[in-house]
């Protein structure tokens, strides 16, 4: 519904879902959906629209236009304000609440409608209470005037807290994604309040590296709040955050910032943590006077009530700290002062004061850059301040030249659907849980003919073995491994495997042959004429096995050309490289992997001419090419799902936007390490093995981003 003023009326209350292109993002309110669209890059924020559940569809255009409308008493609709943080070219306002339990304006001369009012007892359980609605003039989207405090007045939320106890009390029945948000815009909201003065009672003195690190533990635990996809590697960041700040005798919003990055540490308790951060952040509000005292209280009221009303925890980060238009004054005047002191020191507080007022006014920030910001090693922040501050302005201002350089490019990261899948015809490989590189089970088909043949197989091998090592000469060891691979229940074979060594007994068998056609009696591929025929046999059972086979015959079936050939054994010599990486790679990958690959290689590698040796040198590559394919599928979702990077800030050259964070998550993990370290051999095999360009530019990202540190 639209107004001759151009203004488009809607109930922000209904759901929405945001269209983004192929993207469909639902959203338990409209207001949500417009903060998502807002969210979006620029060049995608201008294709998408809005749905709501009553079906009507907002094109960019109209989003901008969009203001609440509410129901009133008798029916009647009220016009309220915008529903876009940045319309009226206004700083971002705090989230609208107008649309949870405010009361609405009665018609004239209507006796004021009793409203339910949800309270928190000390036990944690909700007590219903009714109290009288007051009257209410027509108001903006956000706070400012519906959820004034004090001097003018309180709006009615669907939770409010009389004092710290309701809070905590509210406070254990959450989640902890609500506690670390709690907790971050609780010890944000008094940071202003810290003073370069000496602690009561104590020797010490608040300096400006205790504040450094207090900007640390909150940027960080609101960080954790913020970025939820990125939890792991912000939560060992919250915990490192603490360093430096565990003297209990320090100030209250010293001590919030502190409680405040442990609730976002991931440990058990954030709930209990989180209340701490409560008690610290109303001392530290109270040591004000009674009015920023409950001024602090109703500000947490209001969060409650808009994570009670469906809002996330991420959505309640990005919004402004404070209800009303502007912070209290009692805020105002210490962050005056406390930024002013700052930035007379002359060592680059600019990139905190900046970030701090950023969050005062819910502007939401570059998401790689705040993640870079929190994530920088311990060993830079135990610098002096200036060294630290110069770091991160370095790493804003690359940002900004990364955004410039880039703003109108599109943003085509390799596609991970052009890494092809692993060869069926040879040994497979997958990540485990720790991050190794470890052999796929590929146990034989096992029909009841399957396994009468294989017992007999296993039997014949075993009765060769007995001859022992005197009579068995060079076939000695051949045997053994093949009996390795051939256990006593077949459903543990692996296939692969099970035929590789089989091929080898072939060849040996085939150098007997020729050698006994010699004239050389002492030709050491010469067996006994009983070793010989015991094998024979063995290998006549054998072939008819790997027959019944799928893989097995598949294996069997393969015949190299002389162009083919050629290629398959200069891909060898390559695979010879990487496999002997792999050996030497500390963690890289499990003994059953590497025994896979290192034999197959090796079989490859002293292979005679003919149909077996050419199957032997096509096993190795297929196998190795598997195991390429699976080093770079990890690695390339460990690149972009754990720490988001854009093929933009890669073609840019801007590396250090990813700060210690890449070094410390993505350096020390062993298959990124390892592309990093063996770059040239893996551009070389996929170059030759699979003619696949997408291949060759992720192996080229990852050694130019992890490798950059």
């Amino acid at each position: 519904m639209s107004d001759n003023d151009g203004k488009i009326y809607a109930d922000a209350s209904q759901p929405a879902t945001l269209h983004n292109g192929s993207n469909a993002i639902p959203c338990p309110t409209l207001q949500e959906a417009v903060l998502a669209w807002h969210r979006l890059p620029d060049d995608e924020r201008e294709g998408a629209t809005i749905v709501t559940a009553d079906g009507r569809r907002y094109t960019a255009q109209e989003i901008v236009r969009l203001y609440h409308r509410r129901r009133v008493a008798g029916g009647a609709l009220l016009n309220a304000s915008p529903l876009n943080r940045f319309a009226l070219n206004q700083p971002p306002s705090y989230l609208d609440v107008s649309f949870l339990d405010v009361p609405t304006e009665a018609a004239a001369g209507t006796a004021p409608v009793e409203t339910t009012t949800r309270v928190v007892a000390d036990t944690g359980g909700p007590i219903e209470i009714s109290a009288p609605a007051q009257a209410q003039p027509p108001q903006g989207l956000g706070l400012a005037g519906t959820a004034r405090v004090g001097a003018q007045g309180r709006a009615t939320l669907s939770v409010t807290f009389p004092d710290k106890e309701a809070v905590t009390g509210w406070l254990k029945e959450q989640s902890d994604d609500v506690a670390v948000v709690f907790a971050a815009r609780a010890a944000l909201r008094v940071l202003p309040t810290i003073t370069l003065s000496r602690w009561p009672g104590s020797v010490r003195t608040t300096t400006r590296e205790i504040v450094l690190r207090v900007f640390r533990a909150v940027s960080t635990a609101w960080a954790v709040a913020a970025y939820p996809g990125h939890r792991r590697v912000l939560n060992d960041a919250a915990r490192a955050a603490l360093a430096g700040l565990s003297d209990v005798s320090a100030p209250p919003p010293v001590r919030a910032a502190v409680y405040a990055s442990a609730t976002a540490s991931g440990e058990p308790g954030a709930q209990s943590r989180a209340s701490t951060v409560i008690g610290y952040a109303l001392d530290a509000a109270g040591s004000r006077g009674r009015e920023a005292f409950q001024l602090l209280l109703d500000a947490l009221a209001t969060d409650a009530s808009l994570l009670s009303d469906r809002f996330s925890a991420v959505t309640l980060a990005d919004s402004r700290l404070w209800p009303s238009y502007s912070p209290p004054d009692w805020v105002s005047d210490a962050w005056t002062d406390l930024k002013l002191h700052l930035l007379s020191a002359d060592e680059d507080w600019e990139v905190w004061t900046k970030w701090y007022e950023e969050r005062l006014f819910g502007v939401t920030p570059d998401q790689d850059t705040e993640i870079a910001r929190v994530t920088i090693g311990n060993e830079l922040w135990d610098q002096e301040e200036d060294v630290v501050n110069a770091h991160i302005k370095e790493l804003l201002e690359e940002r900004e030249i990364f955004r410039d350089a880039v703003s109108n490019e599109p943003d085509n990261p390799p596609d991970a659907n052009a890494i092809p899948p692993q060869a069926s015809a040879a040994s497979q490989f997958v990540v485990d849980s720790e991050g190794r590189i470890d052999l796929v089970a590929h146990p034989p088909l096992a029909n009841a003919m399957q396994r009468a043949l294989y017992g007999e197989v296993r039997y014949k091998a075993l009765a060769i073995s007995q001859l022992g090592h005197n009579q068995l000469a060079e076939m000695s060891g051949p045997i053994s491994r093949f009996l390795a691979a051939a256990p006593e229940h077949i459903e543990d074979v692996s296939i692969p495997s099970f035929w590789s060594r089989g091929n080898t007994l072939r060849s040996r068998l085939k150098a007997h042959d020729t050698a006994a056609a010699s004239a050389d009696p002492t030709d050491p591929a010469k067996l006994s004429a009983s070793v010989a025929e015991a094998v024979r046999d063995l290998l006549d059972t054998y072939n008819v096995f790997i027959i019944g086979d799928p893989t097995g015959r598949e294996l069997d079936q393969v015949r190299l050309g002389p162009q083919e050939r050629d290629e398959a054994n200069a891909v060898l010599n390559l695979s010879v490289t990487i496999s002997e990486a792999v050996r030497e790679t500390d963690d890289l990958a499990t003994p059953l992997a590497v025994e896979a690959l290192t034999e197959q290689v090796e079989a490859a590698r002293g292979a005679p001419s003919g149909v077996d040796g050419d199957q032997a040198v096509d096993l190795s590559r297929k196998t190795t090419g598997n195991l390429v394919v699976e080093l770079l599928r990890f690695a390339q979702t460990k690149i972009t799902a754990e720490v988001a990077l854009a093929f933009k800030e890669y073609r840019s050259g801007v590396y250090r936007g990813f700060g210690t964070m890449t070094a410390v998550a993505l350096g020390s993990v062993p298959v990124l390490a390892f592309v990093v370290a063996n770059a040239q051999t893996l551009t070389m095999f996929v170059e030759q093995t699979f003619h696949n360009p997408t291949l060759v530019k992720i192996i080229e990202i990852i050694a130019t981003v992890v490798g950059a540190y």
